[in-house]
């Protein structure tokens, strides 16, 4: 007889397993229909996260009030029979990830559907304030049909993450090969970070291979935060030039240099086909991408030379100023750029393993300055030629003295080439990149890190979470004095070279703020006791 869940689901074949949970189908006897259950042992649950099973029903019923035609649906979770369990959507069908390891690039016209499907289901979820994470090709899960159901939201993303702090041995929460330069940074993730993981999985539908992917996750998060965005025409030349600049714009470094929502990233994809054949030089006026500005090379220290980027047979020794704003191929399509308006929801499902700038012209009448995304109306003309070429052959026309602009031109020429280059100067004041990728900047965060795994910063692992979890005990001037022991430590470390220096001052900085804290807390005699929750960090 077959193991009964909750009294109602009669548990069946599996579908996938990790190093705790498992999903496997099950009919639900009151309804009469396959559903997929995900289970977690709720002992080992609790042992990473007492607070989670409290939480996780509440959480499910949230998550269980969105719905979205691209979104696996959320039927029903709780705590039964030794078990935290979700029950979802069973989709018929397959992942993205598979679909590209059995056929590989997809065309043009189904790589822009599924994305448009990918982005109206995150559209709804940022409009319900609910984000990813950890977009990938593994939890794009195609029906019958071809049509994308999204899965592993809400609160089956956060028993995949308790899963990974319990078996993946402090393995970066969400794929490196996916993860935006600010997740890699250690920083919470943002709507922002969703749409640049849909720009490297259009990238690889469209090229079959991702962007970045390195040697090892911690190089791929390097790669992602400090390596140039490749042109994806350079693998796939038939691309077209507004789709490319559409996925450069996506994966810019800095969150404020991409789309402002999902809806208008989709606008952008979905306008991009229409685009196939066109003449590339009255399409539409051009910008440069701010956001390649912002690039910094590989820390020496901590990543591999940049051939390690360079198995997918891209020419990684491009001249350096190929990646700049005056870079043909950092230059996008204004044409692409338009906002619509958000939907909602969202939800979960049981997970499964894991499977760009357009060429374009320079052009004197473009104003990089004043025609960033999302700017005026034109945006809905940019898509169609003839309006474009109508609209330059009035001008001509109304201005009656032409006469007049060869006269200027020749006089303003000397006087105003000089002060053209400073406004490519801004990247100057852009913020110099995180220390080290994936080591999160506070002192909770580097604990449970080194807990799930102490040797993600070398051999001095074990002794450091030591320490960090007797500063965190501590309060005041006690808390004070053994920070300032753990950065002695941590320079005796880097000396004997125990301790990556990058690593190293991520977690120097965190020490220094709460030594800086517990100085001023306990300067005052008896004020140890007094200050407890200004000593806690």
């Amino acid at each position: 007889m077959s193991e009964v869940l909750a009294g109602r689901y009669e548990l069946g074949e599996s579908l996938g397993a990790g190093g705790m949970g498992r999903v496997v189908t099950a009919r639900d006897r009151v309804l009469d229909r396959t559903v997929a259950v995900k289970l977690v042992p709720v002992e080992q649950a609790r042992s990473a996260d007492p607070a989670l099973a409290a939480r996780f029903v509440a959480e499910a019923r949230t998550a269980a009030r969105f719905a979205h035609r691209h979104v696996v649906t959320v039927y029903d979770a709780g705590e039964s029979d030794g078990y935290l369990y979700i029950v979802s959507e069973f989709i018929d069908g397959t992942t993205l990830a598979h679909r590209l390891a059995e056929r590989g690039p997809l065309n043009v016209d189904e790589s822009v559907r599924i994305g448009e499907q990918l982005l109206s289901a995150l559209g709804a979820a940022h409009e319900a304030g609910i984000v990813h994470r950890d977009v990938k090709p593994s939890n794009v899960l195609l029906d019958a049909s071809g049509n994308v159901k999204l899965a592993d939201f809400g609160i089956a993303k956060r028993l995949d993450d308790l899963e990974a702090a319990l078996t993946a041995a402090g393995e970066f929460v969400g794929t490196p090969r996916y993860v935006a330069p600010e997740q890699a940074a250690g920083e919470r993730a943002t709507a922002a970070s969703d749409l640049y993981a849909v720009g490297v999985v259009m990238y690889e539908m469209l090229s079959g291979e991702a962007p970045f992917d390195a040697e090892t996750p911690m190089a791929t998060l390097l790669a992602h935060r400090d390596a140039p965005v490749p042109d994806v025409r350079r693998v796939r030349p038939e691309v077209p030039a507004a789709l490319a600049a559409a996925i450069t714009t996506a994966m810019a470094k800095r969150p404020q240099d991409r789309f402002v929502s999902a809806d208008e990233m989709r606008t952008a994809v979905a306008t991009s086909s229409a685009s196939i054949g066109a003449d590339p030089t009255v399409a539409a006026t051009v910008v440069p991408v701010a956001a390649t500005t912002a690039y910094s090379s590989l820390d020496p220290l901590l990543v591999p030379p940049t051939q390690a980027f360079a198995d997918d047979g891209r020419d990684t020794n491009a001249e350096p100023g190929a990646e700049r704003r005056s870079g043909n191929q950092l230059w996008w399509w204004l044409a692409v750029a338009a906002i619509l308006i958000g939907g909602i929801v969202v939800i979960a499902q049981a997970g499964g393993g894991d499977g760009a700038g357009g060429d374009g012209p320079k052009s004197g009448d473009s104003q990089p300055g004043n025609a960033g995304r999302g700017t005026s109306g034109a945006g809905t003309d940019d898509s169609s030629t003839p309006g474009s070429t109508a609209s330059a052959s009035t001008t001509p026309k109304t201005t009656a003295p032409p006469t007049a602009a060869p006269t200027a031109a020749p006089t303003a020429a000397p006087t105003t080439a000089p002060p053209t280059p400073p406004p490519t100067e801004a990247p100057a004041t852009d913020p110099a990149p995180p220390l080290i990728p994936g080591l999160p900047a506070d002192l909770d965060g580097l604990i449970d890190v080194l807990s799930a795994d102490p040797s993600v910063i070398g051999v001095k692992g074990e002794d450091l979470l030591s320490k960090l979890e007797d500063v965190a005990d501590k309060n005041g001037n006690d808390q004070y004095e053994a920070a300032g022991k753990t950065i002695e430590e941590l320079d005796k470390w880097v000396e004997k070279g125990e301790l990556d220096p990058g690593a190293a001052a991520t977690i120097r900085s965190v020490l220094a703020v709460l030594a800086e804290r517990g100085n001023a807390n306990g300067n005052g005699k008896g004020n140890d006791k007094g200050n407890d929750d200004e000593g806690n960090d």
